[in-house]
């Protein structure tokens, strides 16, 4: 029976450009998964807080706070207006 680790071996290396292609393909995917579900979380958690703040629960300060952004920036990302 030949040596599965060199055939394997020698396989990878025979097909070095093909492996690699691979490689990045799926590491593409995998960055662009994690960046997706992160944009969707945030997306789920800023339209939370604006529910808040439309119901009265949360002020515009608190919500932008949570948030992790100044009021004007949470404001313009929530479609709300600025608390004056």
């Amino acid at each position: 029976m030949p040596n599965g680790k060199n055939s394997l071996k020698s396989y990878i290396e025979s097909h070095e450009a093909e492996v690699i292609n691979i490689m990045m393909a799926l590491y593409d995917k995998e960055s662009y998964m994690r960046v997706h579900d992160n944009r969707k979380k945030r997306e789920g958690t800023l339209e939370t807080l604006v529910s808040l703040v439309k119901k009265g629960r949360l002020t515009v300060a608190e919500a932008a706070e949570e948030y992790g952004k100044p009021q004007n920036e949470f404001c313009e990302e929530a479609g709300l207006q600025p608390a004056i």
